[in-house]
């Protein structure tokens, strides 16, 4: 942990004044002036994590709450707290506030915290790379995508690939396509595609950018992700049952 002076020490400015400001609230008056501090362990994410680390008296007395400085009837080594309050990204609550009287233990929940974040930063970058890539299956025209979607119910569209756009092949037309039933139970159906819902005509079609998924193609339809339909039936819940 190491002290700032390059960061401002109000807690406003990098984030934009809204931000700051309600983090503010979640600041008590003691650290509202104070730097952030600078853990070794965010490395290359150090700006997504904003923390403060200070210990205070913890008697009750009013000097002892605004200030670092013990009033003069506090025990030392007794009453000492160390306090420790972290944010991440963009958020205007903290993921982290420790209260306890172990040095050590505060700088580890924040170095924790610190870690996974930075991990987790990692694996969306990952991801990010990844579905810009092109997938090792390319998309061709006639390739039927699925979603399945639901609120404590399962529904199944299927749309299939009309045209693909672009040198690299990543923009594509789709016309959605029918569910036709072929079996099921108390419930449920199995649905394959059946026939398109509507005409191929340019005012019908459905433009979407393809991403990549785990090596697969993904599109993302009405906010839910589509992918490559393998040919067998799939489970959706019946009509009458919430569908």
């Amino acid at each position: 942990m190491v002290n700032s002076n390059e960061k401002k020490s109000k807690i406003w400015g990098a984030r934009g004044s809204t931000v700051g400001q309600m983090r503010a609230l979640s600041l008590p008056p003691i650290a509202r002036e104070m730097h952030p501090v600078v853990w070794p362990e965010a490395g290359a994410w150090a700006a997504d994590v904003t923390a403060w680390a200070w210990s205070q008296c913890n008697c009750g007395h009013t000097d002892c709450a605004q200030s670092q400085q013990m009033a003069s009837e506090c025990t030392p080594g007794q009453k000492i707290v160390y306090r420790g309050i972290a944010f991440v990204g963009a958020q205007s609550k903290p993921i982290v506030d420790v209260w306890t009287h172990s040095e050590q233990k505060r700088d580890q929940e924040i170095a924790n915290l610190i870690v996974n974040r930075s991990s987790h930063m990692d694996r969306r970058k990952d991801r990010r790379k990844e579905a810009k890539a092109p997938p090792s299956t390319p998309v061709k025209i006639g390739d039927i995508f699925y979603t399945s979607w639901g609120f404590d119910q399962t529904n199944i569209d299927f749309y299939q690939v009309h045209a693909v756009r672009g040198a690299a092949g990543m923009t594509v037309d789709l016309v959605e396509l029918g569910a036709r039933v072929v079996g099921g139970g108390h419930g449920s159906d199995s649905v394959v595609a059946g026939s398109p819902m509507r005409s191929s005509r340019d005012k019908n079609l459905i433009g979407k950018r393809v991403t990549t998924h785990n090596g697969e193609p993904r599109i993302t339809i009405d906010g839910h992700g589509a992918y490559p339909w393998k040919g067998e039936p799939l489970y959706q819940t019946a009509s009458g049952y919430g569908h």
